[in-house]
């Protein structure tokens, strides 16, 4: 039950994520230019992203760390999964990301 109710989360999470986004071009970027819209795009849902993750944890009464720990690597893992299969989708070179997450965790191919 607590998979599927962090698979919920992490849609919700997901859908404000593009909504900030959207923000972030449609309001920030004209405003601020590009790389400083970024910051505050990434600010803004960090924010938001922590007020989520809080009411979630506080809801469920998660106390245990490797509770959470399991939950967080879901996420993790969804998320990577959720991306390939998006670029596979659209057509988009995924390669560099392999590269950046595979000297990012230290395993050079």
């Amino acid at each position: 039950m607590l998979i599927l109710k962090s698979f919920g989360i992490w849609f919700i999470l997901a859908v404000f994520a593009i909504v900030v986004a959207t923000f972030r071009n449609g309001v920030l970027l004209p405003s601020f230019g590009e790389h400083t819209a970024h910051q505050l795009g990434t600010v803004l849902y960090l924010i938001v992203q922590f007020i989520i993750i809080f009411l979630f944890i506080k809801k469920m009464k998660i106390k245990e760390v490797k509770t959470l720990l399991v939950v967080g690597i879901f996420w993790v893992f969804i998320t990577i999964i959720f991306e390939f299969v998006l670029w596979a989708i659209i057509g988009k070179n995924y390669l560099p990301t392999i590269i950046f997450l595979t000297e990012g965790f230290g395993l050079l191919l």
